[in-house]
């Protein structure tokens, strides 16, 4: 059986062949077709995605982790917030950028979902020794919507503020669910 291998770029010096496809080469190549010997895909293009997400949705970078589910500090590598970006990613998680779209994104934070996760998210930060105030801040919620969901009055809240809350206490390492990742959370340069 012969084995293809997607196009690859030639770089470096030497002109070795990088086992990295380009953008055209994901696409042309398909994201879905599993392939032992292929384990990153050029980051640019989903980069690039992300931050015309961001810029036309209401939506720190943290919570959109965690709404596609990606690990803060691989989110944080991706856009550069600490240092150069990330040239390189997983193809899981850039399985998980690619498949939202900012239309779906924008219904979906309007989306009435139980408030425990960001029950517990808040709880967490309040056992920290956080004041309900501060949590709301941090959170962006106003601090009336903020007391109801702590006082049990709020049976259903949007999506965006379960993500803002969650987004908070993972920020501050106060997130008992969230996978250790082994990086430690700072506070984003530009929210």
């Amino acid at each position: 059986m012969t084995r293809t291998h997607p196009p690859t770029t030639l770089t470096g010096a030497t002109g070795l062949l990088s086992r990295v496809p380009t953008e055209r080469a994901v696409l042309a190549h398909g994201m879905n077709q599993a392939r032992e010997d292929w384990t990153w895909v050029t980051a640019a293009p989903f980069r690039a995605h992300v931050r015309q997400i961001l810029s036309v949705t209401p939506l720190p970078w943290r919570a959109f982790a965690g709404h596609v589910s990606v690990p803060d500090n691989v989110l944080r590598g991706l856009l550069g917030l600490r240092r150069r970006p990330v040239q390189r990613i997983a193809p899981h998680y850039a399985r998980a950028l690619i498949s939202v779209d900012a239309a779906t994104l924008r219904s979906d934070l309007l989306r009435p979902v139980s408030p425990e996760g960001a029950l517990i998210a808040a709880r967490s930060l309040l056992a920290a020794n956080w004041s309900v105030a501060d949590i709301a801040t941090v959170a962006s919620l106003p601090l009336e919507r903020l007391s109801a969901l702590l006082d049990g009055q709020d049976l259903l809240i949007t999506r965006r503020n379960e993500l803002l809350v969650t987004a908070a206490a993972r920020a501050h390492g106060h997130d008992e669910d969230a996978p250790d990742t082994g990086s430690h959370c700072a506070e984003p340069a530009a929210a």
